[in-house]
């Protein structure tokens, strides 16, 4: 805590060990707060959070947007290499990438991800997929334009408001053909921060967490952002055009 103090001394800080399991005491102190913050210091082979870990019965039942960041993560990690390829502070930021499902409601989960390229003044790129189920090939490539196109209106409608209010923030919007998990997992390679909402998936034996959150806790090796759906559910309201 000294070391923290000094390194950081306008932010106030405290500390508190607790005797009861670590998610208990972790899901309790993380429904009153902004953010929940955890690090991790074990892997899985595939570089990611490991499963089974603390981490994941957190993020399951936690109400709060819960951030999971590396122990080994450093501050050149944010930033795209320089010229010669070696780790700079100097350089710009990587980009923030956020997945959405448009058909339910993501405005916290966009609010999140813009605040966080604005701040850096970073890229953002929001993601969306779509998928057709197996046709005969003579409709298949019918079928996939009109639903690639589909795709790419409804997420252009989704963002107007945000880009409205966020004027300054450059956005890729990649519109793919994909699993979700797949298409977050590549572009989370070369990014800064990876955002990602998390449904309610009560059952018998207690909360857990889906298959797309699931993976890119696995195998995400940048910091990871997860925001419980029913905190996005009580935020139906978008920006205004007037920003409001």
């Amino acid at each position: 805590m000294d070391q923290l103090n000094e390194r950081h001394p306008q932010v106030y800080l405290s500390a508190e060990q607790i005797a009861r399991p670590a998610a208990d005491a972790l899901v309790e102190a993380g429904a009153e707060a902004e953010l929940l913050v955890l690090g991790s210091r074990a892997f899985s082979g595939f570089g990611g959070f490991m499963a089974g870990s603390v981490a994941l019965a957190t993020v399951a039942r936690v109400a709060r947007p819960v951030v999971l960041v590396r122990a080994d993560r450093t501050a050149e990690d944010d930033h795209l290499p320089d010229e010669k390829g070696r780790p700079s502070l100097r350089t710009p930021y990587r980009d923030v990438v956020v997945g959405v499902d448009i058909a339910h409601p993501c405005e916290e989960l966009l609010a999140f991800a813009f605040e966080s390229a604005t701040l850096r003044s970073a890229q953002l790129q929001v993601l969306h997929t779509w998928h057709v189920p197996y046709a005969p090939p003579a409709a298949a490539a019918t079928m996939s334009g009109a639903a690639q196109q589909a795709a790419e209106t409804a997420l252009d409608g989704a963002l107007q408001p945000w880009r409205e209010k966020y004027p300054a923030v450059k956005i890729r919007t990649p519109v793919e053909n994909d699993r979700p998990a797949q298409q977050l997992l590549r572009a989370a390679q070369d990014a800064r921060l990876l955002v990602v909402g998390r449904r309610n998936r009560p059952a018998r034996l207690g909360a857990h967490t889906g298959p797309v959150v699931h993976a890119v806790m696995h195998h995400v090796r940048c910091p990871v952002v997860i925001v419980p759906q029913d905190l996005l559910a009580r935020r139906h309201e978008k920006p205004s055009r007037h920003g409001r």
